[in-house]
Formats: structure tokens, C-alpha cells, sequence
């Protein structure tokens, strides 16, 4: 991954890894957010990159559990990160739950989960918002989605009744 320094917004040093190599944090000014470190022989690795700082973290945290974050890292962040990482997992476990209401306990609902299990990143948007996202390419047609009533299944936009053939 190359980032010239005119996309950059924030950089710092967030940490070290398990192995004790700094971590530097980036921020493109285009929202993306990354944690690089140097390995053994010297060379950039990419530790994760997510569109939210919190999903980044939680990314890295995955690759090397023995992360230690430097205190003063995003303080100003940190209670909003460990409410995006708790309504993130929220999101998932919803979005996963085996119980499909039937017809007669559920609410009507217009707004749909949708969960790009490859950015790790859950919205919740109207079937509108969905329908013109599909269209303009904004979300892949491999995310997940789901009624948030949970009147159906989790399936694929490519195989949702309502969204497989938008185009």
C-alpha cells in the first residue's frame, strides 16, 4: 500500500507490537485508517486499514493480540472508539442472530443491516439509501444484508428478493 504524504491527514505513533516494533497510525484525508509497523528485515507492513480508526484498531488487535497502545493515543477518541468497537459487535451479533420473528411479532421496518464482511464495517440505511447505494456502486452486491425487524434470513444483496436485481 503506498500513501503519498499529500494524502495524509494524521500521522502519530500509537504503539508497539508484541514483537516490540512501533506502530505508526494514518489517517488519509480520503478516511482511511492505518496501522504500519517495520518487520524483522526492516520492511513496512501493513497492519490493518479500515474506514473507522476503532475498526482498524480492533483489525490490528486481531493480527497481534500483544499490541500495546500507547496511552495518549486518540485520547480524545477512546470513548467514542470503545463505543464504535461495542456497537460494531452489537451489530454483528444482530446481524448473525438465528431468530427470524414471524410475521405477527415483528415491525414493520424500512432500514436493512448491510455488513462488508471483507471491511468489516455494518450501516444501517432505509431500502432507499440501499437501492441508490447498489446502483452507484457505493456498496458490493457480496455484502451481507438483513431486515433489521428480523422478518428474514441474513443473505447476500445478490440474492435478496428486494435488491438482487437492482442494477
Amino acid at each position: 500500500m503506498k500513501i503519498s504524504s499529500d494524502q495524509i491527514d494524521t500521522k502519530s505513533l500509537a504503539g508497539k507490537t508484541g514483537g516490540g516494533q512501533p506502530i505508526v497510525y494514518i489517517a488519509s484525508k480520503g478516511g482511511l485508517h492505518a496501522f504500519f509497523y517495520k518487520n524483522a528485515d526492516g520492511n513496512i507492513e501493513s497492519l490493518a486499514a479500515a474506514p473507522h480508526r476503532a475498526i482498524a484498531q480492533w483489525m490490528a488487535e486481531q493480527k497481534d493480540p500483544k499490541i500495546e497502545w500507547d496511552s495518549d493515543f486518540g485520547k480524545s477518541e477512546d470513548k467514542l472508539a470503545v463505543f464504535d468497537k461495542n456497537r460494531f459487535h452489537r451489530l454483528r451479533s444482530l446481524m448473525f442472530q438465528q431468530t427470524v420473528l414471524s410475521k405477527s411479532e415483528n415491525i414493520p421496518s424500512n432500514q436493512y443491516l448491510v455488513y462488508s464482511i471483507p471491511a468489516q464495517i455494518i450501516v444501517i440505511q432505509t431500502a432507499e439509501e440501499l437501492t441508490k447505494n447498489i446502483k452507484d456502486g457505493g456498496i458490493s452486491r457480496s455484502c451481507l444484508v438483513r431486515n433489521l425487524a428480523l422478518i428474514e434470513p441474513v443473505c447476500l444483496i445478490s440474492d435478496h428478493p428486494k435488491f438482487k436485481d437492482v442494477r
